[in-house]
């Protein structure tokens, strides 16, 4: 059973290379990685820089990240379709493998992480992110972080492609999908996924006017009663006192 690893990007070649860095340092090595290039073609050149033929990249043939994201199901090969964004990362050495083992019967998998935030060059703090989730309450707050989603790939053959009309919401509007379809909800109860939180990914532009809009095209979708919210949003109302680490802190340890 192989996994194929979705990766869209768009101008950040520096964080595709620490993305795919950290998926060669896997212990199962039997996954591919799909870069899509959204761009100006550099996030394509640095991870063909890398030599693995395991990694395959290509410029987006249509625009913007659902269309990138569905590009590369299109292109995948292996049994599992696993989401990675650019600018995220996989720390548990054994993600490959326990999606393997979890996805032995079909369901969507999720792995518990953190939301990493940037602090200036040399430290960033992070906070745990392993907030609980059922079918009932993803239909209120989406507690899945989107590196953290795999699921058979077989699955689009019955529900379709990703909905590009919904752009920033095609995730949520997938899990649900899913959910709705009668697969259940599996937790992969480990710290692996590192969510990078920074002033240009979309969970921290709630408010931007072509946010609101697709998250209204979601919401009425789906007939929801919810209000738009982040990541970091969800994650203080669940986890008012989060304690946060400092990475240059444990680096000095």
């Amino acid at each position: 059973m192989n996994v194929s690893v979705v990766m869209p990007t768009y101008n950040r070649p520096e964080r595709v290379v620490r993305a795919l860095r950290h998926l060669q340092a896997q212990r199962d090595p039997e996954w591919e990685a799909l870069v899509i290039d959204d761009g100006d073609g550099r996030g394509q050149a640095a991870a063909l820089s890398l030599h693995d033929p395991r990694i395959k990249a290509f410029m987006n043939a249509g625009k913007q990240q659902v269309d990138a994201r569905n590009t590369a199901i299109v292109q995948a090969t292996g049994e599992i379709v696993a989401w990675l964004d650019d600018d995220d990362w996989w720390e548990h050495p054994d993600h490959v493998a326990m999606l393997k083992q979890t996805l032995q019967t079909p369901a969507l998998a999720h792995v518990h992480g953190w939301v990493v935030r940037e602090q200036d060059d040399s430290d960033e703090t992070r906070e745990v992110f392993n907030l609980a989730a059922t079918p009932d309450s993803l239909r209120h707050d989406n507690t899945l972080l989107t590196s953290s989603i795999a699921y058979p790939k077989a699955l689009h053959q019955e529900l379709g492609l990703l909905d590009r009309s919904l752009n920033g919401y095609f995730d949520w509007d997938w899990i649900i999908r899913v959910l709705d379809a009668g697969y259940s909800l599996t937790t992969i109860d480990a710290l692996s996924v590192c969510y990078l939180m920074h002033g240009s990914n979309g969970s921290a532009q709630v408010h931007n006017p072509r946010r609101v809009r697709d998250f209204t095209a979601f919401r009425d979708k789906h007939d929801l009663d919810i209000v738009i919210k982040s990541h970091d949003v969800v994650l203080q109302e669940t986890q008012p006192n989060p304690t946060e680490i400092s990475l240059s802190a444990v680096a000095a340890d």
